[in-house]
């Protein structure tokens, strides 16, 4: 199972503290995915977080680590997240900008996205 879920702007109402799966993801997830899940980002680095299962709204929300996994990987407003579900427990994560392109170095990330950008594509 893959998904994708795109990183909530100023626009959209944002909890910082977590990140809710998309609501087809529910019924596809609950009941089959461990609490503690391990997020394996593409240059192989590891984060351990939880999984809530939220029976009353019918939601899978990334709960505690959400925070350090978005700080690890300098996330911006309406970045991609593609989530690959390996197994029970391991999701693998990769992260495009809004430009499209899947971002390889998370700590070469400057804080603004333009520019980012324009040296993603010089790389190309």
């Amino acid at each position: 199972m893959e998904f994708f879920k795109v990183v909530p702007d100023d626009r959209w109402p944002l909890r910082t503290d977590e990140l809710c799966f998309p609501p087809a993801v529910y019924s596809l997830v609950h009941g089959r995915v461990s609490q503690d899940v391990t997020m394996r980002d593409s240059i192989g680095r590891t984060l351990q977080v939880k999984l809530l299962d939220r029976l009353v709204d019918r939601k899978i929300v990334l709960g505690h680590g959400w925070p350090t996994l978005s700080a690890a990987h300098n996330l911006w407003p309406l970045d991609y997240l593609v989530f690959r579900l390996v197994d029970n427990s391991t999701f693998q994560v990769s992260v495009f900008c809004d430009c499209g392109l899947e971002v390889g170095d998370f700590t070469l990330r400057s804080r603004d996205p333009v520019i980012d950008d324009f040296q993603l594509a010089m790389e190309l």
